[in-house]
């Protein structure tokens, strides 16, 4: 008798694991269905949020293009002091700028004066250069009355825009100031351009 009951009970076991093991394709085939479509949305609008975001970097870029610049405007590691010279005046000027903070007034300038060939242009591509090494420089703009596009402020402003636009937020803003104001591009726009 319990040969004849353990060939049975091994025998419904057996069929058992066949039963189950045949309905479970069809339960695991649906799950994997539902995964796979719920994955494929995920894909579907992760991609048309990454086209929608390109879309939009190439209409700033597209905004911002409009935006006249003058060439060679900023610092120039060739116009800085020398090494090891200026260095007590180059540091004052340093904590004078990094002094500026909420409680002090915002509106300061630092008015570096001195005569002709004394190194205050050396001591201004120095200080933006330092500034753009410590990630504290936004801009910089140096005129030169040998050079057309430096010689009066007609691109002073785009420029700065321009090296503004390199920030994120910055582009956001100058492409929304152009959007909503159609009449900056044919300002903006180099008396020579025809487009």
């Amino acid at each position: 008798v319990d040969h004849v009951f353990t060939s049975y009970n091994h025998g419904l076991s057996a069929r058992r694991a066949i039963v189950n093991y045949l309905l479970s394709p069809d339960a695991d085939i649906s799950r994997f269905k539902n995964e796979f479509k719920a994955l494929r949305e995920n894909l579907d609008t992760g991609c048309l949020l990454a086209v929608m975001d390109g879309v939009s970097a190439i209409q700033e870029n597209i905004a911002l293009g409009d935006l006249p610049r003058a060439s060679g405007a900023s610092w120039d590691p060739q116009k800085c002091c020398l090494p090891n010279t200026r260095t007590a005046l180059l540091d004052e000027i340093m904590v004078w700028l990094k002094s500026a903070g909420p409680e002090s007034n915002p509106q300061r300038i630092f008015c570096l004066t001195g005569a002709a060939g004394s190194g205050k242009s050396a001591i201004a591509h120095t200080i933006a250069q330092r500034c753009d090494e410590q990630g504290l420089l936004a801009s910089s703009f140096f005129f030169d009355r040998e050079t057309d596009d430096r010689n009066s402020p007609r691109l002073l402003f785009s420029t700065i825009a321009s090296d503004l636009a390199r920030d994120r937020g910055g582009r956001k803003a100058i492409r929304s100031a152009i959007d909503n104001d159609r009449s900056l591009r044919r300002r903006l726009r180099p008396a020579n351009s025809t487009a």
